[in-house]
């Protein structure tokens, strides 16, 4: 199994899309296994709202595992969630916790290790940008966009 590098790019920090503002939607949430399914509840709800279901699937299960990394990971007791619909979707998640995630290939027998490497598969981009106070970790999804009549 080919493991690429993590990525050390930013996420984008505002939203434009022809001018005009794009739904970019955050919320913070507290730390916990129960939180998980609230972020993908929270997400979910956005995504149907602005009329994303062609990507709804793979961004929930992505940021399912980037959210599972944060509570299983990292000391961190909140943590913040943004998406950006303003060119496909990007997804961010702020830690408080500078530690990077580590992409590993997990074996067949173990029953948990396979979250970032399934993020790398199914994002069309990710990465960890290190900041002052943590980090982001963010994931991009592109979007099959009706052509133009």
């Amino acid at each position: 199994m080919n493991i690429e590098p993590i990525r050390r790019t930013a996420p984008k920090l505002h939203s434009e899309r022809g001018g005009v503002a794009a739904p970019v939607m955050a919320a913070d949430f507290p730390s916990g296994e129960k939180h998980v399914a609230e972020v993908r509840r929270w997400m979910r709800g956005g995504l149907l709202r602005y009329g994303v279901h062609d990507v709804e699937h793979a961004a929930l299960l992505v940021l399912s595992e980037v959210v599972t990394n944060v509570v299983r990971h990292t000391s961190s007791k909140r943590f913040t969630v943004r998406v950006d619909l303003s060119d496909g979707v990007e997804v961010a998640v702020h830690d408080s916790d500078p530690t990077m995630p580590k992409v590993r290939a997990a074996q067949s027998s173990d029953e948990s290790g396979r979250g970032m490497v399934m993020v790398q598969a199914l994002a069309d981009d990710w990465g960890v940008h290190a900041v002052t106070g943590g980090k982001w970790v963010w994931f991009r999804l592109s979007r099959d966009f009706p052509a133009a009549a």
